[in-house]
């Protein structure tokens, strides 16, 4: 599948032989249905851990309800927000 090019991320990996990042996302003051995720794709694939609280992720136009505890897997390519 071919995405939009300006929705693609380009996320920097510091060493190539070790292509691996954590990014920690806290939306204490997030208002419900404002994304915390805009909609993107990239190469990698991505997991996302669910510390706290609720979240509706789109993943290809699927959606996924996540909760604390919840791990989402996100395959490499795929459109995805949340």
């Amino acid at each position: 599948m071919t995405h939009p090019l300006e929705l693609r991320e380009h996320t920097y990996l510091t060493d190539p032989a070790y292509p691996f990042n954590i990014f920690r996302l806290r939306m204490e003051l997030l208002l419900k249905g404002t994304p915390s995720l805009y909609m993107h794709w990239h190469e990698h694939f991505e997991i996302l851990l669910m510390v706290e609280g609720e979240a509706l992720f789109y993943i290809d136009s699927k959606p996924y309800e996540a909760q604390a505890g919840d791990i989402i897997i996100v395959p490499s390519g795929a459109l995805h927000a949340g």
